[in-house]
């Protein structure tokens, strides 16, 4: 299945999400949708890409290893990634009053197809 396919479905499916992506560490963005049509994907793809390198960066520093999951809480908005393969994250952005646990599933499951 697609990658275009699979995110689509977790935006219809994660009540509250906002954007559904692939990222990698290297400032690529791998795919992404949204339901704002005026979002400008590159630059959320390129701040959760540098975003998740540092804390990667970070934590090897710490000698914790790479980081397989991580949640960022901000005032808009809260994104959910979970590591689809070393330096590929699949990210959920969801508004802060909606169910974490439901799109911390669900970017599980998109890691895992």
């Amino acid at each position: 299945m697609p990658f275009t396919s699979i995110l689509h479905e977790a935006l219809d499916h994660v009540r509250g999400a906002q954007l559904v992506g692939i990222i990698s560490t290297d400032g690529l963005g791998v795919d992404m949708v949204t339901r704002d049509s005026q979002a400008d994907q590159r630059q959320i793809e390129l701040e959760l890409s540098e975003f998740a390198s540092y804390a990667n960066a970070a934590t090897q520093r710490l000698g914790n290893g790479a980081i397989r999951d991580f949640i960022l809480e901000t005032e808009a908005a809260t994104y959910v990634a979970s590591q689809v393969m070393p330096g590929y994250y699949a990210v959920i952005g969801v508004t802060p009053t909606d169910h974490i646990g439901r799109a911390r599933f669900a970017v599980k499951q998109m890691a895992h197809r």
